[in-house]
């Protein structure tokens, strides 16, 4: 995925909000698109996404 210095494509936002639902972690998340854990958390906030409890255990 192309990555800006600032702002998550669609593509990763997209990734963003379907990863928890299919079990990985926010640090899990951070890793496969090469973004910090606190732009992955940032996102799924902002989203409303924070619902999933294992997302938020790691």
């Amino acid at each position: 995925m192309a990555k800006s210095d600032t702002h998550l494509t669609p593509e990763e936002r997209y990734y963003i909000k379907e990863r928890p639902e299919a079990g990985d972690s926010r640090l899990e998340i951070a890793r496969s698109i090469g973004r910090s854990p606190s732009a992955v958390s940032h996102e799924t906030t902002r989203r409303g996404l924070a619902k999933c409890l294992r997302f938020w255990r790691n």
